[in-house]
């Protein structure tokens, strides 16, 4: 890496003057928004060590109103939100993990959870469109007004300016937070009030928590000086981990010891377990009960009954819970069961998953932190309300030798902690302090340093005599005739420490042409790996962008290079980063300054990609790009300095070891030939002679581009992909679960369960595989098919089964008709049942044909490997594109009816019953 990679970071401190209006009085509100539950606290400035709790939520139910939490639920239809939802309507859940996108949720019993699934459901649906960031908006405005609403009953908050946070989880990427920023705004909570502007911050969720836990420092004397402790936030969603040392008591002032990491592991792993036992092994007819008795059971005997109560000592040996007597068949109705008996093993069962993840996370930052100080941690702070359960902190206490504390009111600890953030950087900053906001700040824990979890950073352009060129590198000659080659800058790398008052400027020059843009503009990326990258590639993002504007006219500018060129320099701005728990950068040009609004560019959540849409791109590229770009190479002028500026560090040394920052206007990108980014200007004028020539050219490119395009369209939509018309006639709701991915290709065996010797095993596996075999498919799907079914009794659609699971239903039949001697020779292995299981599967095979190509080996002895049905370890190996089959499951398992065929009293009688003669 060149010298000139990472700029000279002075650490200074914030040269920020203290405004005489800095020392009013102010408001802090903490917004704790969580997957599953919700909550708000708030202090005043005047008053910063007493923290209060919003509560008294709109709800039916009045003692409701007493509860600090508030369950994260929203109705499109109704508008309704929280305690206002009522058990026969179906909201929005764990909307929230909506803000990441697929791609990001790694595991598919996350990615495909029902909740999830109904809440992209519902999404798509409603009338009004709303996005995820529309939703999580209005959710947070519900919350906002209620808040305001209730903080004007105590005083005049029309006012008192406001500080907001809202807290994040730690491994929330840079789009998620500036989605939750949009939502903010929508909600309202940024908006103009003529007491001035209301700032937003996000603060990160475990760090929130540390804090309210430490303010109660005085329940935790253990802690020492020079002693390290972890904080576990088990949430609803997530579980976040983050790391402190303490460096003074007095003040309380601590620095982040490792980098904090988090997991999609929270309580919500629990409920699913529990809500796959319910609809498998408690053999109940959970599909059978109405919306609103289901919600009702889960709420009142699950949420509220076994799951907070559950413990690892002094428990009965059955949970008993009392399901609707809907849930029983009728036989069980008749023998009186009202009760489902889950065991004290089959509780455990559930909460595994969650634990798994959280002993990961603490066994992960505890062996980061033995590495770092040379000692373990001291104490471990378990928070959050699934850290509030009694036996995730006994399987957590006793696996970590005692050493595992839960703070009070863990539940309500990261809204606190929010407010402590904003609270003791607000007062901090003041001047005029009373006593009690001197008292305060010397207990309220200050975070003095932080780990960075990303690499920042800009694009700069060095002198190519002082980097090592490779292969990659494209040089180019820029305005005063100095060779250069792109190369990343990083302020800071992922893992750095970062002081909390710490401020890195760096100097540079630029260089424009006329006309000016209205702004001087400079582009921050960012990246995620543990190594920062030398030179920019896929993997930097762009993480925002800062703009300010001109001191002085261009015409005011230093002149370089070719007077005809009409290059000129800006010698005097500034670039500085400052870091409190998320960057804050400063854009200095000459006399004027500008602060950064913090504005990510965020792509689609969805990553699917559609034909149509492609062919948009080619358009745009073929018809405006392209002949764009031979009209300018004719005229040998650069593409890139027609209207990108170029930046230079301020430096004392030679003229060519100036780097050059490239910028966003760059149209050709980081990665194009060097031909293309710079020629030098052509210094006299092209005849008219040529521009009819040139005109000719772009005619006839054009004519070319759009037969080549005509025919490409045609090309993609008949080897891709059918046409729309025959998608339309063809159309299945489970078109949307469908994936593809790639296998390797096993050889195969003998011992597979499924085409084994009969045993229970098998029975169960095939069970199973082939369980969601009766589908409920909406009315509006039916007419989408053009088909019609036996509609279902209650309303709630028609009954259809997936092609694929009668295909395995046929398997499964020709499987038993080889072991008649234990099946016996019932319908299923007669026949004419197999004959039209054969015909399925020839139809299924030859309409979904696999174009994997097998291949044949010599064995020893000359024979032809895999030409006996004997052998059978023929050579399979390879690769294969598969449909991901678990994705379809998923699917088809959140429609599947508990009853089959012959549960005739399900389904609405539309044809009169013959009479009996």
């Amino acid at each position: 890496m060149s010298d000139y990679s990472i700029p000279v970071r002075p650490h200074l401190g914030l040269a920020t003057a203290v405004d005489e209006e800095s020392s009013e009085n102010f408001v802090a509100i903490g917004i704790d928004f969580g997957t599953t539950y919700s909550g708000v606290s708030w202090a005043r400035s005047t008053c910063p060590k007493e923290l209060n709790e919003i509560s008294g939520w709109p709800s039916q139910n009045p003692r409701n109103r007493l509860e600090t939490q508030v369950p994260t639920l929203y109705d499109i239809n109704t508008k309704r939100w929280g305690f206002e939802i009522t058990p026969g309507m179906e909201p929005l859940r764990w909307f929230k993990l909506l803000l990441l996108r697929e791609d990001d949720i790694h595991k598919d019993d996350i990615r495909n959870a029902p909740q999830l699934r109904q809440a992209r459901l519902l999404l798509s649906q409603s009338p009004s469109k709303m996005t995820p960031v529309d939703v999580v908006g209005a959710y947070l405005k519900k919350v906002w007004d209620h808040t305001y609403d209730t903080l004007g009953t105590m005083m005049d908050i029309e006012d008192l300016p406001l500080r907001v946070a809202i807290t994040i989880p730690a491994i929330w990427p840079a789009y998620a937070q500036s989605l939750m920023r949009q939502a903010a705004r929508i909600a309202g909570i940024t908006s103009n009030r003529d007491i001035g502007e209301t700032t937003l911050d996000l603060v990160q969720e475990p760090e929130a928590a540390a804090l309210a836990s430490l303010f109660q420092h005085s329940s935790f004397p253990e802690i020492k000086p020079n002693e390290s402790f972890i904080v576990c936030d088990a949430g609803g969603g997530t579980v976040d981990v983050i790391s402190y040392t303490v460096t003074s008591e007095r003040p309380f002032k601590l620095e982040e010891c490792v980098p904090g990491d988090g997991k999609l592991a929270g309580a919500f792993h629990i409920d699913q377990a529990f809500e796959a036992h319910l609809r498998g092994k408690s053999k109940l007819k959970i599909n059978s009960l109405e919306t609103s008795e289901y919600n009702d059971f889960i709420q009142k005997e699950w949420e509220l009954g076994a799951k907070r109560t559950f413990s690892n000592a002094g428990q009965p040996e059955f949970f008993n819970l009392h399901p609707p007597p809907g849930a029983y068949g009728t036989m069980a109705r008749l023998r009186k069961k009202e009760t489902l008996a889950i065991n004290i093993h089959e509780m455990k069962g559930f909460f595994n998953k969650s634990l798994t993840g959280i002993r990961s996370l603490v066994n992960s930052q505890s062996k980061q932190i033995q590495r770092a100080t040379g000692k373990p941690p001291k104490k471990i702070l378990l928070v959050g309300g699934l850290g509030s359960s009694q036996y995730v902190y006994d399987v957590l206490n006793e696996q970590f030798d005692n050493r595992v504390l839960r703070p009070s009111d863990g539940w309500s600890a990261v809204a606190r902690g929010a407010i402590l953030r904003l609270l003791q950087e607000n007062i901090s900053s003041q001047t005029n302090l009373s006593q009690m906001q001197k008292t305060a700040l010397a207990v309220l824990p200050d975070v003095v340093s932080r780990k960075s979890r990303y690499n920042y950073g800009i694009i700069v352009d060095h002198s190519a005599a002082h980097v090592v060129l490779e292969p990659q590198d494209k040089p180019y000659i820029d305005p005063e005739g100095v060779r250069r080659v792109s190369r990343m800058d990083w302020y800071l790398k992922k893992g750095d420490k970062v002081d909390k008052i710490s401020r890195i400027p760096v100097s540079y020059n630029k260089f424009y042409r006329a006309p000016l843009p209205p702004k001087c503009t400079f582009k921050i990326m960012h990246n995620t790996d543990d190594e920062a990258p030398k030179r920019p590639d896929s993997k930097v993002l762009e993480l925002c962008t800062i703009d300010c504007d001109w001191d002085k006219p261009i015409e005011q500018w230093k002149a370089v290079g070719e007077p005809s060129a009409g290059w000129r320099k800006h010698e005097d701005l500034e670039l500085a980063m400052g870091f409190q728990g998320e960057p804050k950068w400063e854009l200095r040009v000459g006399s004027k300054r500008a602060e950064h609004k913090f504005q990510v560019r965020v792509g689609p959540l969805s990553q699917e990609y559609h034909v149509g849409s492609n062919v948009w791109l080619i358009l745009v590229f073929f018809f405006l790009i392209l002949p764009r770009t031979f009209w300018k190479v004719f005229r040998k002028e650069s593409i890139l300095f027609n209207r990108a500026p170029l930046y230079t560090y301020s430096m004392s040394s030679a003229e060519d070891s100036k780097p050059f920052l490239a910028d966003d206007a760059d149209e050709t990108g980081y990665d194009s030939p060097s031909s293309d980014r710079f020629t030098q200007h052509q210094k006299r004028p092209v005849n008219s002679a040529w521009r009819k020539y040139l005109w000719v050219v772009h005619a006839f490119f054009f004519a070319l581009n759009l037969a080549f395009l005509t025919y490409n369209i045609g090309d993609v939509g008949e080897h891709i992909a059918p046409d729309q018309s025959v998608l339309k006639q063809a159309y299945s709701p489970a078109r949307d679960a469908i994936r593809y991915t790639v296998k390797k290709e096993m050889a195969m065996l003998s011992d597979n369960l499924l085409i084994g010797p009969p045993t229970p095993e098998a029975d169960q596996a095939w069970e199973e595989l082939e369980r969601p075999f009766m589908l409920r498919i909406s009315k509006d799907e039916m007419d989408r098919m053009g088909k019609t079914s036996l509609a279902l009794k209650d309303g709630s659609g028609y009954i259809g089964y997936l092609e694929t699971f009668h295909m395995l239903h046929c398997i499964k039949s020709l499987w038993k008709s080889q072991h008649t001697d234990h099946y016996g020779s019932g319908h299923t292995t007669q026949p004419g049942h197999l004959s039209h299981c054969l015909n399925v599967l020839l139809q299924g095979i030859m309409c979904n044909a696999d174009t994997m190509i097998g291949t044949y080996h010599w064995s020893e002895g000359g024979a032809i490997k895999g030409k006996e049905m004997k052998d059978l370890e023929v050579n399979r190996t390879g690769h294969r594109q598969c449909t991901d089959f678990s994705k379809l499951q998923s699917w088809a398992n959140a429609r599947a009816l508990e009853f089959d065929i012959h549960d005739t009293d399900k389904f609405l009688r539309t044809l009169e019953p013959e009479l009996e003669l």
